[in-house]
């Protein structure tokens, strides 16, 4: 039993140490669709009736967290800056998720506070565990915006573990800003992601962001 804990550490130490190499180097590890292999969602190139959303606009809002823990926090900053008008300090954001116990600098935003902020600065949202894309599809279509809870691994390294234990293996939010279904032998599902330094428009393609989305259980914030 020792012994399995004991790599169980090492594994994870290998892959915090993967997360540092492909973010500062953009390279490629594992197997699949890597984070250096993704495109970005380009109007020009597609059939806009055929895009859930409005991805093109969305795309503006986008920023690069760095190495830090935010991802929740940009991912509530896009929507509210888009849907409010509102111009945001993401430090004055951090402090406040931190003063009301939302947020920590090192372990992130539990999943069940992931909509706090977007309370707090005025816009109505509720949590949804979903079992399919048409949840997210019907909330695009409504002009509502999306914040979703991922498995990173999955879309950065293109590791898929097989496991599936609900909230578990979740470790990134992004916001969903569109789902391209031009191609309908591959759709792709467009984010707003805070932690690759290209994220923005960034096209996932459906099969591996609904394995990424499933180990948190579908869970999903959609503005109301």
């Amino acid at each position: 039993m020792y012994e399995e804990m004991v790599q169980k550490l090492e594994s994870m130490k290998e892959l915090a140490d993967e997360t540092a190499e492909v973010l500062d180097g953009k390279e490629s590890v594992g197997e699949g669709t890597t984070i250096d292999q993704l495109d970005n969602y380009d109007p020009s190139e597609t059939d806009s009736d055929e895009v859930y959303g409005d991805p093109e606009k969305s795309m503006d809002y986008w920023e690069f967290q760095g190495d830090t823990n935010r991802c929740a926090i940009y991912s509530q900053m896009f929507i509210i800056e888009e849907m409010t008008g509102q111009e945001l300090d993401i430090e004055e954001m951090c402090d406040i998720a931190e003063e009301n116990g939302w947020f920590t600098e090192d372990g992130g935003t539990p999943l069940m506070d992931m909509n706090r902020l977007l309370e707090y600065y005025g816009v109505d949202s509720d949590i949804v565990f979903a079992d399919d894309i048409s949840a997210i599809e019907d909330c695009l279509t409504d002009g509502g915006r999306v914040v979703a809870a991922i498995d990173a691994d999955e879309i950065w390294y293109g590791e898929n573990d097989d496991i599936y234990i609900p909230g578990d293996g979740a470790n990134h939010a992004v916001e969903v800003i569109g789902v391209d279904t031009s191609d309908p032998d591959a759709p792709m599902v467009i984010l707003n992601d805070s932690g690759n330094p290209d994220g923005s428009g960034v096209m996932i393609p459906l099969d591996t962001f609904m394995d990424a989305w499933e180990d948190s259980g579908y869970m999903m914030v959609e503005t109301v």
